[in-house]
This record gives structure tokens, C-alpha cells and sequence, in this order.
């Protein structure tokens, strides 16, 4: 079945991938330029996986030396290709593949912030650590002390999902006026 997208050579997905590549200074997963690159309608995974693997082999993109292993950063040559072959796609595709590269970067910088860690204490029970870091230092850190597994994974799932909104609720809690009546209940 013909694709309806702009990118239909694998030619194409291959400046698409570089070109995307462009927009990130950072090591990155291959799952994460998949939800870069799939903006066309013409190309699925198994197109991009060939073609990725391709510029991996002819050393336009390369495994990152990074302590995480399966990332992946584009390289000199990489980058030239890309420059010149840019205007080789559409505009709006080039448009949408800039959109979603900074959507991803959000999500990754998002994430990489949302730390969450569980260690087993005695008595069954877990100390849950809970933190919104900017890369250097905590702005939000918070341990809290549950009585079973499932908890401490809630605690976990819920942090990483809801981190904002969790930390303006502590804040504005925190910086929240307390009238007299709840002073006495202290």
C-alpha cells in the first residue's frame, strides 16, 4: 500500500533521522527518535529501524560513550549530511520534525529531573525517596515511610507522572496562611 506522507525513499527517512538528530546536543535513545521521526504517515518502524541502522553503519550516527549503553549521537559527518541534504525535505516536514525534537527534549529533561528510589527497610516496611532535581541541585525532596511494596511502587508511579502538581501543593501548603483555630489543634 502506497504511503500518503511526503517521506516514502529510505533515502528520505535517512536525512529525516539526521536532520532530527540536528536539534538534540545530547545522547539519546533510539525509542526516543522514533517518536521524533514518525511524524510522517508514509514510513513505520521497521523503515526507520533499516534506515537507522544504515547511518550507524556508515558512521553518521554513533553509539554514545555515555554510562548509558543504547544511546546514540549524531556525528561530524552526520551532521554535514544533514546539512546538505536539509532542503531535500519538505518544509512541513522539516517543521514537524523541529516540533516534535522539542517535545521530546521537554519529556527527556522532564524526566531526567523526577528521581524516585525505594529501599526496603525492616518490618516490611519502605522508605520511599521522592525529588525534583534541576540537574544540580534538589528542589523538591521528600522521604516518606510505607508499609508495603505496592505502596512504595503507587508512591513511585504517581511522583513521576504528577511531579508538578505535586510540588505547587506542597508549595502553596507551605506558604499557606494558617488561621488561629488550626493553631490551637496543633
Amino acid at each position: 500500500m502506497p504511503g500518503y506522507g511526503f517521506i516514502r525513499e529510505k533515502h528520505e527517512i535517512k536525512f529525516l533521522i539526521l536532520y532530527a538528530m540536528t536539534f538534540l546536543d545530547f545522547p539519546v535513545s533510539e525509542a526516543s527518535l522514533i517518536d521524533i521521526c514518525l511524524i510522517d504517515d508514509a514510513f513505520g518502524y521497521l523503515e526507520f529501524a533499516e534506515a537507522f541502522r544504515e547511518l550507524v553503519d556508515t558512521g553518521h550516527i554513533q553509539k554514545s560513550a555515555g554510562e548509558k549503553e543504547n544511546e546514540f549521537l549524531i556525528t561530524e559527518k552526520g551532521r554535514d549530511a544533514a546539512g546538505i541534504f536539509e532542503k531535500q525535505l519538505k518544509a512541513s516536514v522539516r517543521e514537524r520534525a523541529q516540533r516534535s525534537a522539542i517535545r521530546v527534549i521537554r519529556k527527556l529533561r522532564r524526566n531526567a529531573g523526577i528521581k524516585t528510589a525505594v529501599k526496603e527497610g525492616e518490618k516490611n516496611t519502605f522508605q520511599v525517596t521522592l525529588s525534583i532535581c534541576d540537574g544540580s541541585e534538589d528542589i523538591l525532596s521528600v522521604g516518606i515511610m510505607v508499609g508495603n511494596r505496592e505502596q512504595s511502587l503507587m508512591l513511585e508511579r504517581n511522583f513521576k507522572k504528577n511531579a508538578e502538581k505535586i510540588y505547587n501543593a506542597v508549595l502553596n501548603d507551605l506558604l499557606r496562611e494558617y488561621d488561629e483555630k488550626e493553631k490551637d489543634l496543633r
